[in-house]
């Protein structure tokens, strides 16, 4: 699964939401524009709120990865336990 957020001057807003799975889609309960992607189901939700920041942690289940301009930062080690981050905007 990918969430795909974009950063503003005030924050963050989430822009797709992409899985194979059609179920994974339904769980965020977000009306908008569904289309396949490959093999994948994408969302483009119509409106989602601004966030002024973006916490993320990764567990050895669920495995992250934070992609931003083109450079990938995993966000967990095996051994180092959960890793959190919290995203701003300045």
């Amino acid at each position: 699964m990918t969430e795909t957020f974009a950063a503003t001057g005030d924050g963050f807003r989430l822009v797709a939401v992409a899985s194979p799975s059609e179920a994974v889609l339904d769980y965020y309960e977000l009306e908008g524009r569904r289309r396949a992607d490959g093999g994948w189901r994408r969302l483009e939700p119509a409106a989602t709120p601004r966030l002024a920041t973006l916490p993320l942690i990764a567990t050895e289940l669920g495995r992250r990865t934070l992609v931003v301009g083109g450079r990938r930062l995993p966000l967990f080690e095996a051994g180092q336990g959960p890793t959190r981050l919290v995203l701003t905007v300045r």
